[in-house]
């Protein structure tokens, strides 16, 4: 017998379901990397956004606003060099200016527009200017392009009015969007709203003629695109009579619950303190006096309450008529909210306006008119001091003073007559100061930091 036929065959054995190599890598590589990918980007997201880092600055322009009188421009740099000299109204350049280091230089070819003042390279970090008149006397410095301002006190009526003045240095086109407070609320005011200027020129909006009203007004003036610098003409008729004054009015970066007017011109016929309230709730607040012994709320000191988005107006004549004589600076103002405020002063018919200046922590510079003048210091953040170096047309020192400076006090410096440019440098912490300028009147000066460094942002390349 065969012994393999008789035998079964046997059956062959189960190997179960074997994938190509091919179709693996095809299906779980695209899913690896998916997955290492998801894990990178939750991993390194917190990374992505880096904060912008300073650098050397190689460009920097400052505006100074129109002028209906016979004025005069000045610019300093802090290196010898060129800086570029553009009328806005006009939309085409005059004359380069030539400068020496930290020495005034005089601006011509600008007539009454606005003045777009450039410079590249070392005349860049620093550049300072401020425009003034001589009969009445008015004055302002030439402000750098800013994102957020508010003008508190403007008016808009037959016997107060004002001119908004929006400059656009830059090449490309600028949108702003202005918002308008009142009285009694929030005005209506399309005409301010999505203001275009072209580049390298300006817009100016007459209010009595847009937003006609009786009532004291403040305007939040919003850059929704570009870099422009904004500035406010104001004018009232004048109490003694004869042609309306003006004089240009400093806007405030950011409302606060604590703002500080320095600069109390003497002699002040009227003083009006302005508060507007940019918020839904009720404010209310009192008014201190800044001294060079301390901040004090004296006896029958005024406080106030201003409605939501609204506009009040103080009258603190009889306050200061009393304590100026006696040593007071300037005002503070403290509120239970943000808030923005201005002091308008009318001496002998003219008109001078104090605006909080911003917090300054290093070396600045402001431009002045020729007249007798007061520096006045406040807001020292800790205990430390201040020098204050006058100089002259021809870029002479004068004097050179030092003061010490104490948290809740102010202080003052008196400058010789000639000065037309001060250096300001704090040692310790932060200062705010004004300089007060008299002669034909009178006029207010905030000193402000100086741009002497630009912003790069920060960049890194993103996962998609």
């Amino acid at each position: 017998m065969n012994r393999a036929a008789g035998r079964r065959a046997a059956a062959p054995k189960s190997r179960g379901f074997r994938p190509d190599a091919t179709l693996v890598l095809t299906i779980l590589l695209p899913l690896l990397a998916a997955g290492l990918t998801l894990g990178l980007r939750q991993q390194h997201h917190p990374r992505l956004v880096l904060p912008p880092t300073r650098t050397a600055l190689t460009h920097a322009a400052v505006v100074c606003p129109a002028s209906s009188r016979a004025s005069r421009v000045t610019v300093v740099a802090a290196a010898d060099g060129s800086v570029a000299a553009l009328a806005a109204g006009k939309g085409k350049p005059a004359a380069p200016v030539t400068v020496e280091a930290d020495r005034p230089a005089s601006v011509s070819g600008l007539g009454g527009d606005a003045g777009i003042l450039t410079g590249s390279g070392p005349t860049a970090p620093g550049l300072v200017a401020g425009r003034s008149t001589v009969k009445p006397l008015t004055a302002t410095d030439c402000p750098v392009t800013s994102s957020d301002e508010w003008f508190t006190g403007v008016g808009a009526g037959a016997t107060h009015d004002s001119v908004l003045e929006v400059v656009n240095p830059e090449e490309g086109p600028a949108v702003v969007d202005v918002d308008v407070l009142g009285s009694t609320g929030a005005v209506p005011a399309s005409a301010l709203a999505g203001i275009e200027v072209a580049g390298d020129s300006s817009e100016s909006f007459d209010l009595g003629k847009l937003i006609p009203s009786n009532s004291t007004l403040a305007l939040h003036a919003r850059v929704e695109r570009g870099q422009v610098a904004m500035s406010v003409t104001d004018e009232q008729l004048s109490l003694t009579g004869g042609k309306p004054v003006a004089e240009w009015m400093p806007g405030q970066s950011a409302p606060a619950r604590k703002v500080t007017l320095l600069g109390l011109p003497s002699g002040g016929d009227s003083r009006q303190l302005v508060i507007a309230n940019p918020g839904q709730d009720e404010l209310s607040g009192t008014v201190k006096l800044v001294t060079s012994d301390a901040v004090l709320t004296p006896s029958g000191a005024p406080t106030f309450d201003v409605g939501p988005e609204s506009v009040a107006t103080v009258r603190l004549d009889g306050m200061l008529r009393r304590k100026i004589a006696k040593g007071a600076l300037g005002v503070e103002v403290d509120g239970n909210h943000a808030m923005t405020a201005t002091l308008r002063t009318t001496v002998g018919g003219d008109l001078a306006i104090s605006a909080p200046g911003d917090e300054v922590g290093g070396e600045t510079s402001v431009v002045v008119p020729q007249g007798p003048k007061q520096v006045v210091f406040g807001d020292a953040t800790v205990v430390g001091g201040v020098t204050v170096t006058a100089i002259d047309a021809r870029g002479r020192t004068l004097t050179t003073r030092r003061v010490a400076l104490t948290p809740r006090q102010g202080e003052s410096v008196s400058v010789p007559a000639k000065a037309v440019l001060l250096r300001i440098v704090p040692r310790g912490g932060d200062v705010r100061g004004a300089v007060v300028v008299t002669g034909h009147g009178a006029a207010v000066v905030p000193i402000r930091p100086l741009q002497r460094s630009g912003l790069v942002p920060g960049v890194r390349p993103a996962l998609r």
